[in-house]
């Protein structure tokens, strides 16, 4: 019996993997009938995403070429039973992108919090508190992942005080006091606003387990009508003066957010004032969403949970999270020492050694300039550092990645845009188009 893990292509069509082999070291053990002496697990990769030579285990892992020639090759789709053109079924599936409320609802994919209740390297405990929350849906954790960055949005405190929250008539009422030359957001493209709020929130409209919408309601019809305020020019983002826009209050959120701690310092010295990380407006105000890097789940219907269970653990290890191939891709640990051993990185203000050996240097750098006015990375200050940890820590969401429902809502939204439809009768279409497609899929 082989383990298969498949990957979504990130760029081309076609999948190709380098050839490698991890001989598993430590002691011998049955893995639901398989021996560490002669089992591999067959891995699939576009990329070098995880790093193979850090993972340790009781299975001999192998990388080959695979050539992809359509989505139900290239991972894992309900409809085709789970088997590619080979007739092999996967056991480990990767996520990223993937519709996991679909695999979810469908009985797809394992439940590991069994897994991780009963181990003895890595625990409930060795994730971060946020993170591990928000990957749970109705108590179940269908996957792991191994780094985060949070989505949110910025605001002068002097406009939004010191709230960390707010609804779509909220944020609506203060465009409106604001009054017209004040956009949203930086870019002005009615489309673009659209989708950059339904990619972080579309989910918010959705309960996949019940498969209803509440796109018709007056939340969704006030953002509709917030993006219909724009123009039908595609944004150039090279020209734009984002500093000044943001500095003048011709622009009122800063949404370019995919929030490392480094991220939200530049983002705060743009401002150049006190701020508020307020997030995405939503009806129960909880607006900040975790994006979740290498995401990973077990095949419910795998014969060799132990076996993938093991390989899945290692990727949730403080010393993988920290090998040299891995550290600091961008993305934050969702180890918790690991995290810890990040943030170290963040606020240091002098050079030194961590404990793998590397050598440490604080982080002073140009980030970007514009005009006159210069933006320099610098260690975290106390205050931002404690503005970012309270941001992780109360973020609760996933950030919404399901392509579909963001096509099917700026399509459908177009006709809107163009004065062709009423906003209720958009709002019912895509009401009905969505709930259709949801209940279609669970």
């Amino acid at each position: 019996m082989k383990l298969l893990i498949w990957k979504k292509a990130a760029v081309l069509g076609l999948l190709f993997s380098m050839t490698m082999s991890l001989t598993a070291c430590g002691e011998k053990k049955e893995n639901n009938g398989l021996n560490s002496e002669n089992s591999n697990l067959d891995c699939f990769f576009s990329s070098e995403d995880i790093d193979m030579s850090a993972v340790k285990g009781s299975l001999a892992i192998n990388t080959k070429p695979f050539v992809v020639e359509g989505d139900k090759v290239y991972f894992f789709t309900c409809e085709d039973s789970g088997k590619d053109n080979s007739g092999n079924v996967p056991d480990i599936l990767y996520l990223m992108g993937m519709p996991v409320e679909r695999y979810a609802a469908k009985g797809v994919l394992e439940d590991l919090n069994p897994y991780l209740d009963k181990d003895d390297v890595v625990k409930k405990d060795d994730i971060v508190p946020s993170v591990l929350k928000a990957m749970q849906t109705d108590g179940k954790l269908y996957y792991i992942a191994t780094g985060s960055m949070v989505y949110s949005v910025m605001a002068k405190k002097e406009d939004v005080g010191d709230r960390t929250g707010w609804t779509v008539e909220e944020f609506k009422a203060l465009l409106d006091e604001k009054g017209e030359g004040v956009r949203p957001l930086l870019k002005d493209n009615k489309t673009e606003v659209l989708e950059s709020l339904m990619r972080a929130c579309a989910n918010d409209y959705i309960d996949w387990n019940k498969g209803e919408c509440r796109f018709n309601g007056e939340s969704f019809k006030s953002l509709l009508e917030i993006a219909g305020r724009g123009n039908d020019e595609e944004t150039d983002y090279d020209s734009m003066n984002y500093i000044d826009d943001i500095r003048s209050g011709n622009v009122l959120l800063d949404d370019f957010l995919c929030l490392t701690p480094s991220d939200m310092q530049i983002s705060k010295k743009v401002f150049d004032c006190d701020v508020t990380l307020i997030g995405y407006p939503c009806e129960d105000k909880k607006g900040s969403y975790f994006d979740l890097y290498n995401k990973i789940g077990i095949y419910s219907q795998s014969k060799v949970k132990d076996g993938a269970w093991e390989f899945l653990r290692t990727l949730m290890t403080k010393d993988y999270q920290l090998s040299d191939e891995y550290c600091y891709w961008g993305f934050c640990p969702t180890n918790i020492d690991a995290f810890e051993s990040y943030m170290k990185t963040q606020t240091a203000t002098e050079p030194y050694t961590d404990e793998y050996g590397r050598s440490i240097t604080p982080n002073y750098m140009n980030a970007f300039s514009e005009g006159d006015v210069q933006i320099d990375y610098s260690p975290l200050s106390p205050d931002e550092e404690k503005l970012y940890r309270d941001l992780v820590n109360t973020t609760t969401k996933i950030r919404g990645d399901n392509e579909e429902v963001v096509n099917i809502i700026c399509e459908e939204a177009g006709a809107y845009f163009a004065g062709q439809k009423s906003l209720d009768e958009t709002a019912d279409i895509i009401q009905n188009r969505v709930t259709n497609y949801v209940n279609e899929i669970r």
